[in-house]
């Protein structure tokens, strides 16, 4: 079953899952339904790096450049080569996970604000690709007319059907990535995060283990890149600046850092936030720095952990009521 394990943990997963997939057939054509449209492909992005930052330890800022890469790289094969949407979808994948083999290995070596600093470092790297590389990307006008997705004779065309596309695509994406770390992976990265030196002594992999969980997001980041590109039907550098990557780290962070679904919640409070601002979103910048300090402050485990503890609370009540009526 497609969320077993994550329900088992958290049971309002099942009901989260039954209202995203009920909404876009009660309102097919609203705003709302095109702006889960990009709260779905955020989730995929934000998983990607829940696993290289929440799990493993490491802070990268690479995710919008990964985005961006594989954004251009479906772009591209769709348009320049008029090749199918599978094959851009899957070389949006590929190409960003080559290019996390790369530069992983000397970038891993570095910890903590050294790391930082050199995947920032990367992402403008990246930007500047995309802005000067006229004749591959069409410079700061971009590539236009990218055609929509189309998988096995289905062209997603409306909100409504890419909207089923990119939450199928988003929710199987969440329950490979439960099943790896609750695996000996997972294990192997928490011991990674905790103490390195512990986690070398134990046998783990460290090199092998950060670059793999490197891969991964990058993976991750690249399809939501290309659900972006065929969605928008249109790129340009401007989307894939640092300040994407900063707002991926604050929507993993307000969600919950080690929580998997703490992705999906934060990526629905931060993409689903300026439209509440209304004529204020122009401060949403400053609203989001504010809301990670509370939340760094007040909340450590994010709306996740806050979810999980209310629930927990709400349990033992009913257990004691429960043992109380009995007796």
């Amino acid at each position: 079953m497609l969320i077993s394990p994550a329900s088992k943990k958290h049971p309002f997963v099942s009901t989260l899952v039954l209202l995203i997939f009920v909404f876009p057939l009660l309102y097919p054509d609203s705003f709302t339904v095109t702006l889960l449209v990009f709260v779905g492909i955020y989730v995929i992005v934000c998983t990607g790096l829940s696993l290289i930052f929440g799990f493993a330890g490491q802070l990268s800022l690479t995710q919008a450049a990964f985005f961006g890469i594989g954004a251009y790289t479906s772009a591209l094969i769709t348009t320049k080569y008029a090749l199918p949407f599978w094959l851009g979808f899957s070389c949006s994948a590929l190409l960003p996970a080559l290019v996390a083999i790369i530069i992983g290995w000397p970038i891993l070596r570095l910890r903590h604000f050294y790391l930082a600093m050199a995947t920032l470092a990367f992402s403008e790297i990246t930007m500047v690709f995309f802005i000067q590389e006229i004749n591959i990307t069409g410079g700061p006008t971009g590539i236009t007319r990218i055609p929509p997705a189309q998988l096995f004779g289905i062209v997603f065309d409306t909100p409504a059907k890419y909207f089923f596309l990119v939450w199928i695509l988003a929710l199987s994406i969440l329950w490979f990535a439960n099943n790896l770390i609750e695996s000996k992976i997972g294990r192997s990265l928490r011991a990674i995060s905790d103490n390195e030196i512990a986690a070398s002594a134990m046998g783990v992999n460290i090199s092998a283990m950060k670059t793999f969980m490197f891969v991964m997001s990058a993976v991750l980041a690249g399809i939501g890149g290309s659900l972006y590109a065929h969605f928008v039907s249109f790129v340009n550098p401007d989307p894939f600046s640092v300040s994407l990557s900063v707002l991926l780290v604050i929507m993993v962070a307000v969600g919950g850092v080690r929580s998997l679904w703490g992705s999906v919640l934060g990526a629905i409070f931060i993409t689903v936030l300026p439209s509440l601002l209304g004529a204020y979103k122009q401060y949403s910048m400053l609203v989001y720095g504010i809301i990670l300090i509370l939340v760094l402050m007040f909340l450590p485990d994010g709306i996740a952990g806050l979810g999980a503890s209310v629930l927990k609370r709400l349990n033992l009540r009913s257990s004691a009521l429960k043992e109380k009526f009995i007796k």
